[in-house]
């Protein structure tokens, strides 16, 4: 189920560095989450905007499908040198109007997803809050699949929603050789995004984040 959630971005720097540029520029409002130089990496190699926004997309929750609007949106891939990508990102950007609404529809598809995951159990070890961003995640419980975990976080002030993928790869292509080195890769990444992003989003307008919404139903926690 969570291969299926890979998203269409290169498989190498290399290739990221050879690919046709974007057709638009990275949207202004969303340059703070693409100006990020990760101490020790992984480093961004791609961003891709979105061909045509304003738009809508379908989300699975878990009360049925729904429609979510997107004022504009990119992904952005990040990668170990000569390794595997490590993360695929994608970032929307909600209208203001809809977002108290779409924002719950939002953490529903998330539930959802996990939901149908024979092997995945959600992160209630990390905070509900990272730098500002309020934050929900679960995992694969083994390196299994191509895709390990699944982390989302809002920027309530700036209605900005941000889903990462962590990715699996074959073992001498990824930077980890067990679930804790994974798992403490992957928190480094979420506290050195979230940090750097707040900092260029003007660090203050994040501190006193909005009230969690209630999601569409309770959490489903795997074995």
């Amino acid at each position: 189920m969570l291969a299926a959630l890979t998203l269409a971005l290169p498989l190498t720097a290399q290739s990221a560095a050879t690919s046709k540029p974007a057709t638009r520029p990275v949207p202004a409002a969303l340059k703070p989450y693409t100006s990020c130089q990760i101490p020790g990496g992984p480093d961004l190699v791609q961003t891709i905007p979105l061909p045509q926004v304003p738009m809508t997309r379908p989300a699975q929750t878990l009360t049925g499908p729904k429609q979510i609007k997107i004022m504009d949106g990119l992904l952005a891939a990040f990668s170990y040198p000569n390794s595997a990508p490590f993360a695929n990102v994608k970032i929307e950007q909600l209208p203001a109007s809809t977002y108290a609404l779409e924002k719950p529809e939002l953490i529903s598809e998330f539930d959802a997803i996990n939901a149908k995951g024979e092997d995945t159990q959600r992160n209630y070890a990390m905070k509900p809050t990272l730098n500002g961003f309020e934050v929900y995640g679960f995992d694969r419980t083994a390196l299994d699949g191509n895709v390990l975990g699944i982390y989302l976080f809002f920027d309530n002030p700036h209605h900005v929603a941000t889903t990462a993928y962590f990715l699996n790869a074959p073992v001498g292509q990824r930077r980890f050789a067990n679930v804790q080195e994974y798992s403490s890769l992957r928190d480094g990444f979420l506290n050195a995004y979230t940090m750097c992003a707040r900092k260029a989003l003007g660090g203050g307008s994040l501190a006193k984040p909005a009230p969690k919404s209630k999601p569409a139903a309770a959490h489903r926690t795997r074995k």
